[in-house]
């Protein structure tokens, strides 16, 4: 198999630019990493990914791509998605997904920050939602302990994070269900869920999946009152949860940030099941981007 300025050598396995052939194998090892309440990533989600039309370049990125790693027979072992943020020296790795086989994910992140070489910084699994291609940012370090280490050793050091808190819903959740409105968000796709409080002012807004398989995601909870925002976050997610238990789900997990959570663990029938991290690496003066590279990311 011949090489070409798309395709990379990392330690004797090579790297190659996405190829439609590529979906099943992709979706299969992104959907392999799901969280519970986590939807599936669909053949549309990933073909926005490296559609030159994505949607992500309309909201502050640019020259996303996506990478595989491939064996001896071209079957795809890894993939990653990497990008830029314009006028910065900022460069992104959305997501990567390898099986957690510690050395596929390992060259997959060696050849996704040879990529990257030409920027100063490089932010890893960024916790906004419109980075990946389901909906959740951030990578989840009990789920993925390899992809964790290998990011350790290459120098990245924690930037973020937010607790992962998971609940059943076998019957109607007996917390408070208060005044909103519901309004559809067509990427990632979802709903808005805006809660009122008693005098008819906005409490704040939850971001949530569309229930697959009787299962949903609390993707963000946004606070826009005064008022102490623990108790605001937990009174807005209760109520969207209730939207989503209305709209079939029958499990769901929410996405919080920790300083937010309050007694969610217990009053809220919340248990926690991991943590999302973004990750920072800071690599100091950059390294010029020579001739077959596969490009500036």
């Amino acid at each position: 198999m011949g090489t070409s300025v798309q395709d990379r050598m990392v330690r004797g396995v090579l790297t190659r630019a996405y190829r439609p052939t590529d979906e099943s194998s992709v979706l299969a090892l992104i959907n392999d990493d799901r969280l519970p309440g986590q939807p599936l990533a669909t053949a549309a989600m990933l073909r926005d990914a490296v559609s030159p039309d994505s949607r992500r370049r309309s909201i502050g990125y640019e020259h996303v791509r996506v990478d595989v790693l491939v064996d001896g027979y071209d079957r795809v072992q890894a993939a990653a998605c990497t990008s830029a943020r314009p006028g910065r020296d900022e460069g992104l790795l959305l997501w990567l997904h390898g099986h957690e086989h510690p050395s596929n994910v390992a060259k997959m992140l060696d050849s996704a920050l040879s990529l990257l070489r030409a920027r100063r910084t490089v932010i890893a699994f960024d916790l906004a939602p419109a980075g990946t291609t389901t909906g959740v940012g951030g990578l989840p370090i009990r789920h993925r302990p390899a992809t964790a280490a290998a990011l350790a050793v290459v120098g990245f050091r924690e930037l973020r994070e937010r607790r992962c808190l998971y609940r059943r819903l076998d019957q109607e959740p007996v917390t408070t269900r208060r005044t909103g409105a519901i309004s559809w968000r067509p990427w990632p796709a979802g709903w808005a869920v805006t809660v009122l409080d008693a005098d008819s002012e906005r409490l704040g807004e939850a971001v949530v999946s569309v229930p697959e398989d009787r299962s949903a995601m609390v993707w963000a909870v946004m606070a826009s009152s005064v008022r102490p925002r623990p108790a605001v976050t937990r009174a807005v997610t209760d109520h969207a949860v209730h939207v989503l238990y209305d709209l079939g789900a029958r499990e769901v997990s929410a996405l919080i940030d920790g300083a937010d959570t309050g007694d969610f663990d217990e009053a809220g029938g919340f248990r926690e099941i991991d943590r999302l991290r973004s990750f920072v690496l800071d690599r100091g003066r950059p390294a010029v981007a020579g001739r077959g590279s596969g490009g500036r990311a």
